[in-house]
Protein backbone atom coordinates (compact mmCIF):
# COMPACT_ATOMS: atom_id res chain seq x y z
CA UNK A 1 0.00 0.00 0.00
CA UNK A 2 1.15 3.51 -0.67
CA UNK A 3 0.02 6.33 1.58
CA UNK A 4 0.34 6.35 5.35
CA UNK A 5 -2.31 8.98 5.98
CA UNK A 6 -5.16 8.28 8.35
CA UNK A 7 -7.16 6.25 5.82
CA UNK A 8 -4.09 4.32 4.63
CA UNK A 9 -3.09 3.44 8.19
CA UNK A 10 -6.62 2.31 9.07
CA UNK A 11 -6.83 0.19 5.91
CA UNK A 12 -3.40 -1.35 6.55
CA UNK A 13 -4.45 -2.15 10.12
CA UNK A 14 -7.65 -3.84 8.97
CA UNK A 15 -5.89 -5.82 6.24
CA UNK A 16 -3.14 -6.97 8.60
CA UNK A 17 -5.71 -8.15 11.18
CA UNK A 18 -6.00 -11.26 9.00
CA UNK A 19 -2.88 -13.37 9.73
CA UNK A 20 -2.92 -14.61 6.12
CA UNK A 21 -2.08 -11.10 4.88
CA UNK A 22 1.21 -9.24 4.94
CA UNK A 23 1.01 -5.48 4.43
CA UNK A 24 3.78 -3.04 3.54
CA UNK A 25 2.77 0.57 4.12
CA UNK A 26 4.91 3.15 2.33
CA UNK A 27 4.84 6.86 3.26
CA UNK A 28 6.94 9.58 1.66
CA UNK A 29 7.45 11.55 4.85
CA UNK A 30 9.02 10.73 8.20
CA UNK A 31 7.50 8.88 11.14
CA UNK A 32 7.20 11.61 13.75
CA UNK A 33 7.02 10.33 17.30
CA UNK A 34 7.64 13.11 19.78
CA UNK A 35 5.48 14.17 22.69
CA UNK A 36 4.42 17.28 20.75
CA UNK A 37 3.28 15.11 17.80
CA UNK A 38 0.86 13.30 20.13
CA UNK A 39 -0.77 16.41 21.67
CA UNK A 40 -3.74 17.88 19.77
CA UNK A 41 -3.41 21.63 19.13
CA UNK A 42 0.37 21.46 19.65
CA UNK A 43 0.90 19.11 16.72
CA UNK A 44 -0.22 21.54 14.00
CA UNK A 45 2.58 22.41 11.67
CA UNK A 46 2.03 24.35 8.48
CA UNK A 47 4.23 26.97 6.81
CA UNK A 48 7.92 26.25 6.80
CA UNK A 49 7.62 22.71 8.09
CA UNK A 50 8.89 19.64 6.24
CA UNK A 51 5.69 17.95 7.47
CA UNK A 52 3.43 20.13 5.31
CA UNK A 53 3.24 21.05 1.65
CA UNK A 54 1.10 24.01 0.58
CA UNK A 55 -0.76 23.52 -2.68
CA UNK A 56 -3.26 25.74 -4.49
CA UNK A 57 -6.74 24.49 -5.25
CA UNK A 58 -8.55 25.23 -8.46
CA UNK A 59 -10.14 28.67 -8.56
CA UNK A 60 -13.04 28.92 -6.11
CA UNK A 61 -16.22 29.95 -7.92
CA UNK A 62 -17.43 32.10 -5.01
CA UNK A 63 -14.27 34.08 -4.22
CA UNK A 64 -12.69 33.93 -7.67
CA UNK A 65 -9.34 32.84 -6.28
CA UNK A 66 -7.62 29.56 -5.43
CA UNK A 67 -7.63 28.31 -1.86
CA UNK A 68 -4.43 27.28 -0.06
CA UNK A 69 -4.60 23.64 0.97
CA UNK A 70 -2.02 21.94 3.17
CA UNK A 71 -1.01 18.33 2.63
CA UNK A 72 0.63 16.33 5.43
CA UNK A 73 4.00 14.71 4.65
CA UNK A 74 4.54 11.99 7.19
CA UNK A 75 3.14 8.88 8.76
CA UNK A 76 -0.39 9.91 9.66
CA UNK A 77 -0.73 12.30 6.71
CA UNK A 78 -2.75 15.44 7.31
CA UNK A 79 -3.56 14.24 10.84
CA UNK A 80 -0.06 15.44 11.72
CA UNK A 81 -0.98 19.01 10.85
CA UNK A 82 -4.73 19.32 11.47
CA UNK A 83 -4.76 19.23 15.28
CA UNK A 84 -5.80 15.54 15.13
CA UNK A 85 -9.49 16.45 14.82
CA UNK A 86 -11.85 13.76 13.61
CA UNK A 87 -14.88 14.65 11.54
CA UNK A 88 -17.06 12.77 9.15
CA UNK A 89 -17.83 15.71 6.95
CA UNK A 90 -21.34 16.83 6.07
CA UNK A 91 -23.81 14.20 4.86
CA UNK A 92 -24.74 16.48 1.97
CA UNK A 93 -21.21 16.18 0.58
CA UNK A 94 -21.41 12.38 0.39
CA UNK A 95 -24.92 12.59 -1.04
CA UNK A 96 -23.60 14.98 -3.70
CA UNK A 97 -20.93 12.47 -4.66
CA UNK A 98 -23.60 9.82 -5.10
CA UNK A 99 -25.84 12.16 -7.14
CA UNK A 100 -22.84 12.81 -9.40
CA UNK A 101 -22.28 9.12 -10.14
CA UNK A 102 -20.30 7.73 -7.18
CA UNK A 103 -22.73 4.89 -6.56
CA UNK A 104 -22.65 3.63 -2.96
CA UNK A 105 -20.92 6.76 -1.61
CA UNK A 106 -24.02 8.47 -0.18
CA UNK A 107 -24.28 9.24 3.52
CA UNK A 108 -26.75 6.40 4.24
CA UNK A 109 -24.51 3.83 2.55
CA UNK A 110 -21.41 5.07 4.40
CA UNK A 111 -23.02 5.40 7.86
CA UNK A 112 -22.37 1.76 8.90
CA UNK A 113 -18.65 2.23 8.14
CA UNK A 114 -18.47 5.43 10.17
CA UNK A 115 -20.22 3.70 13.08
CA UNK A 116 -17.86 0.71 12.83
CA UNK A 117 -14.78 2.96 12.91
CA UNK A 118 -15.79 5.11 15.90
CA UNK A 119 -15.11 4.74 19.60
CA UNK A 120 -17.32 7.47 21.04
CA UNK A 121 -16.40 8.48 24.58
CA UNK A 122 -19.79 9.99 25.40
CA UNK A 123 -23.39 8.85 25.48
CA UNK A 124 -24.11 8.42 21.80
CA UNK A 125 -26.99 7.23 19.67
CA UNK A 126 -25.79 3.73 18.66
CA UNK A 127 -27.43 4.06 15.24
CA UNK A 128 -25.33 7.16 14.54
CA UNK A 129 -22.06 6.61 16.46
CA UNK A 130 -20.00 3.56 17.31
CA UNK A 131 -18.24 2.64 20.55
CA UNK A 132 -15.96 -0.25 19.50
CA UNK A 133 -13.90 1.18 16.63
CA UNK A 134 -10.40 2.61 16.34
CA UNK A 135 -11.27 6.33 16.06
CA UNK A 136 -11.70 7.71 19.56
CA UNK A 137 -13.59 10.94 19.87
CA UNK A 138 -14.93 12.82 22.84
CA UNK A 139 -17.75 15.00 21.54
CA UNK A 140 -20.15 15.48 18.70
CA UNK A 141 -21.47 18.67 17.20
CA UNK A 142 -25.16 18.99 16.49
Amino acid sequence: MIGGGTAGCVLANRLSANPEHTVLLIERGPAVDSWISRVPLLSASLDGSPLATKIQSVTDLVTGRPVEVFQGNGLGGATLINHMFYTRGPASQYDGWERNGAEGWGSKALLPYFVKSENAQYEANPRAHGTKGNFTHFCTFR
